[in-house]
């Protein structure tokens, strides 16, 4: 969110979802959107030019992403990962 917007939050939480507990990261940052969002979260893509790996990566390590861009009104990011019970 900084590096490329410069603007924007991240928060934290514990959320419940069908009775399995989550810490939930919300990234929202308002700038000019994701253009290639689709192409980003396509399983064989490789991005160019130092730019997308932050999402692909965020991608692979948890085990709910979501995401919401839309052009010059910025992007919303929920990562989801569980916590184990025990």
């Amino acid at each position: 969110v900084l590096e490329h917007v410069g603007e924007g939050s991240i928060s934290f939480s514990i959320v419940e979802q069908e009775k399995n507990l989550y810490v939930e990261a919300l990234i929202i940052d308002y700038g000019r959107g994701i253009s290639n969002a689709e192409e980003l979260l396509k399983a064989d893509m490789q991005p160019s030019g130092g730019k997308g790996w932050g999402i692909v990566n965020a991608r692979k390590l948890v085990d709910g992403f979501f995401i919401d861009t839309k052009p010059n009104k910025g992007t919303k990011i929920r990562l989801l990962k569980k916590i184990p019970s025990g």
